[in-house]
């Protein structure tokens, strides 16, 4: 990640340049695509969607004796895990023997997370992921190399369904700043073109720019578009206001990180004139699921299992996922609470998978941060190494208010990184202070998460429609 005065100067590079970089990087996601791993890993996949439920289960149990074997004789964190809970990896053989080891909590990853990574992957690590937008509580995850073509390949798996094949173009709305918020004039858009796919500023998504950002969208022509629903809904609103249709419509968008409500999914269907689905899952990997053509979300069990927990006060139905995750051995995660809640699907679903299914997932309500110039920016990023957690909260239409949970080992120099990092994602006219607070209130009863972003201030009159807020988790 670059620091603040960094991004602000690639921001102002010219557009070929950023162009160039940005390709650079898309080498990689090239080569790994085009690779024997990726192939294998994807043609196994469009097989084992079709297994049955028994044969699900056998291959999950497997998975899970490998994990409890390779977790004890490699994770520091997880000998002692199984040792204080009286625990050896051989009585660990199916998934219900899981349940002899305590649920494990995003706090206790970020206390320990240093002792969770697999001592065979410390010299092996393809790269080092860090949640900071979900829940305001920050977890660094190293990846092992063989995560990349998996999780590579059960992305395409989910596109395959709707006719989306590897290297189609593609349009990406998703919280990356390459763009200074202060640009007036297009592009508001920069390309990879080894993986043919661009991505949209977010920053960029209000009345004045929705014209060019359409047409560009006209000529560009992506079979699909992925990334954030309340910035998609964004664009969506303006092309029904304004009647405006896509000489080629997507085969497919798909959403992630956000919960897709009913009545934004009916908006993005009708201007985009194609299906939506969704994903869900984290940075750490432990659980993912995909939504069919149907609407239910199937576990991605090739990476994971999943436990459901009731939770009464939610409401009938619902409840707590927990995960267990083999998919990246460099730091697996067991029986694993993500803080997310769910309504699962008790009959058969019309498609025809047997994996396990849930009618809807929530999770994080994020709210859209109003501009003083007019913009609508989504996907906002908190991120202070030392805080337990993080929230953004708009008081005012010039001011933000940025509330802190101190760590042990709190450092208030990283309070300005933070707010530099900030005035490049929303540009001038703001003024910030940092609170101090011993913790920041939960969403609704039962939903362990809470908004990272929070907006105070009423929408104004002729605002359009506010994007979603309540959540679920582009590649």
């Amino acid at each position: 990640m670059l620091r603040a005065w960094a991004q602000e100067t690639f921001n102002r590079l010219p557009v070929l340049a950023r162009d160039l970089y940005h390709s650079a990087r898309g080498v990689g996601v090239r080569a790994v695509e085009l690779g024997p791993e990726f192939r294998r890993w994807l043609a196994f996949l469009k097989q084992s969607q079709w297994w049955d439920a028994g044969r699900i289960r056998d291959y999950q149990d497997a998975r899970v004796r490998e994990l409890a074997a390779l977790a004890y004789a490699t994770v520091p964190f997880y000998r002692g895990w199984f040792d204080a809970a009286g625990v050896r990896p051989g009585d660990i053989r199916t998934q219900e023997d899981l349940r002899r080891l305590p649920v494990l909590t995003k706090q206790l990853v970020r206390e320990h997370q240093g002792r969770m990574v697999s001592r065979a992957y410390r010299n092996r690590i393809w790269e080092v992921k860090r949640t900071s937008g979900t829940t305001g509580t920050s977890v660094t995850i190293p990846r092992a190399p063989e995560m990349r073509p998996l999780n590579r390949a059960i992305f395409w798996r989910h596109r395959d369904q709707f006719g989306v094949r590897p290297f189609d173009r593609m349009v990406a709305f998703a919280p990356r700043t390459a763009i200074s918020p202060s640009r007036r004039r297009p592009p508001f858009w920069w390309n990879d073109w080894f993986t043919r796919r661009a991505w949209v500023s977010l920053a960029h998504l209000s009345e004045a720019n929705m014209p060019a950002i359409v047409a560009w969208f006209s000529r560009f022509r992506p079979v699909m578009l992925g990334g954030w629903p309340s910035a998609m809904h964004l664009v969506a609103t303006w092309m029904l206001e304004n009647g405006v249709r896509l000489p080629r419509p997507p085969r497919l968008v798909s959403v992630a990180s956000e919960t897709l409500l009913p009545e934004v999914e009916e908006r993005l269907a009708r201007a985009f004139e194609a299906p939506i689905s969704s994903m869900y899952g984290q940075a750490e990997f432990a659980g993912h699921a995909v939504r069919c053509r149907h609407g239910r979300f199937h576990l991605d069990f090739e990476c994971c299992c999943m436990e459901q927990c009731p939770v009464p006060e939610a409401g009938p139905g619902v409840v707590s996922l927990i995960f267990t995750g083999w998919g990246n051995p460099a730091m697996p995660f067991i029986r694993y609470e993500v803080g997310d809640l769910a309504a699962p699907a008790t009959d058969a679903c019309p498609c025809g998978r047997q994996s396990p299914a849930l009618l809807r997932i929530e999770g994080r309500a994020d709210d859209a941060i109003r501009t003083p110039d007019g913009r609508r920016v989504v996907g906002l990023m908190a991120h202070l190494p030392s805080a337990r957690e993080v929230q953004i909260c708009q008081d005012r239409l010039d001011h933000l208010e940025i509330r802190v949970v101190p760590g042990p080992d709190y450092d208030p120099g990283q309070e300005a990184e933070l707010i530099r990092r900030l005035r490049v994602q929303l540009g001038d006219g703001f003024a910030f202070d940092v609170v101090k607070l011993e913790s920041i209130p939960r969403g609704p009863a039962g939903l362990r998460k809470f908004r990272a972003v929070v907006s105070e201030i009423p929408p104004s009159p002729d605002a359009p429609p506010p994007p979603p807020s309540p959540a679920e988790g582009v590649a």
